[in-house]
This record gives C-alpha cells, structure tokens and sequence, in this order.
C-alpha cells in the first residue's frame, strides 16, 4: 500500500495504481494516546474494532497497557477502560452486544471489582 491524492486529499493508505474513491482504506480517528513506551494498535473485525496501547516485554511477550477502548459496530461501544500490563484496572464501561445493558465498574485489585452503575 502506498499514499495518494484522491479529490485534493491525501490518503496514507490505498492501493497502487488506483486513485479512486474505492482504493483509499478508511483512516479512522485515532481517539486514545498512549504512555511513553507503549505502541498504538487499531484492531478492525467485521463492523467493530478495538483501539488500546501494547507493551513489549523481553522473549516478545505483550500485553496491553494503557487507555483501551472497543466498539461493537459504528456509534455502538464495547468497552473502555484502562489496563495495566495486561490486566484491567480502574473505572470500566461494559457494554453488551444487544445494547439492552452498559455496566461500569471499578477493578480495584486483581480479580476484585465492584458494580458501580
């Protein structure tokens, strides 16, 4: 994949030789920032996706760390949240799938969490 101008805009990412509307790839608003150290992913499957941050450990261990947050399709979330190498910390927002029910909670140390809504 290469950059074009498609219309008087620059798109980082479509397919060589095909400035169309078709070729250029959706660039998603990146919506969290990542702590020093930890690398940016945008993980897209069928209508939804994930954004969150990873954090490499030697013997190429990773694990998310830092701001993360899901969608199920467009203006539909998942989840959001923290984690802190690997694990979920802080104040969450949980969504199911049918969008009957959103739940926030509160991990407040490993495997302990609180319903707060």
């Amino acid at each position: 994949m290469v950059a074009c101008i498609f219309k008087g805009k620059r798109c980082e990412r479509c397919w060589p030789g095909l400035a169309d509307a078709h070729s250029c790839l959706a660039q998603w608003t990146k919506t969290i920032s990542c702590p020093v150290g930890g690398v940016y992913r945008d993980e897209r499957e069928h209508a939804g996706g994930e954004e969150f941050c990873e954090h490499f450990f030697p013997g190429s261990l990773k694990v998310k760390d830092g701001p993360s947050q899901s969608w199920i399709s467009e203006g539909h979330p998942g989840e959001e949240g923290n984690y802190s190498e690997g694990r979920k910390v802080g104040s969450w927002t949980e969504c199911d799938r049918w969008l009957i029910l959103c739940e926030r909670y509160v991990n407040r140390f490993a495997g302990d969490s609180k319903v707060v809504g």
